[in-house]
């Protein structure tokens, strides 16, 4: 264990902890996680740190408990955050689990048929749009080389390719 716990009674730590997990336990959890399991996570991880010497205390800066209560906060906010990562990205893969065989049931377009139907699209953007995202999807350039043809910033150029993008696209699907 490390210096500054072991510095800390059993009897004054625990109910440090507890008032933290009282704290922290507003915020909303993904299902089938705690908040409990959050914060012991918090824990394991500020004891790694102090244990390594990435966390030292400086009895300057103020007490003990201040000191843990900013650690565990920020710890416990890095474990909150992938939690919930891992839990929206488990919630895409399933969407789109559940959405490929209404795909899949869709009848299927030649390859050719789906390039004329394309060109057409295309070609009835206008011409920025068509010049824009022939330059950046068909020719390969970066947003850097098309900007300074345009004139324009790069995130200006960003997104009048998505919105010429979205443009086609609802051609396309209609």
């Amino acid at each position: 264990m490390s210096e500054i716990l072991a510095r800390i009674p059993a009897e004054q730590l625990q109910p440090l902890i507890e008032e933290f997990v009282q704290l922290k336990a507003r915020f909303p959890v993904p299902p089938g996680t705690t908040c409990e399991d959050l914060v012991q996570s918090a824990i394991e991880s500020l004891l790694e740190k102090l244990s390594t010497g990435q966390v030292r205390y400086d009895s300057e800066i103020g007490p003990y408990r201040s000191f843990l209560f900013g650690h565990l906060h920020q710890e416990f906010l890095w474990a909150w955050t992938r939690c919930w990562r891992v839990h929206r990205r488990e919630v895409r893969r399933q969407s789109l689990v559940a959405v490929r065989p209404v795909l899949d049931e869709r009848p299927r377009r030649q390859h050719s048929e789906l390039i004329d139907d394309l060109q057409h699209k295309l070609a009835s953007l206008p011409a920025e749009d068509r010049r824009l995202l022939t330059l950046h999807y068909l020719e390969g350039h970066s947003y850097r080389d098309i900007a300074q043809d345009f004139e324009q910033s790069r995130t200006v150029l960003n997104e009048r390719t998505r919105t010429a993008l979205h443009r086609l696209r609802s051609r396309m699907t209609a």
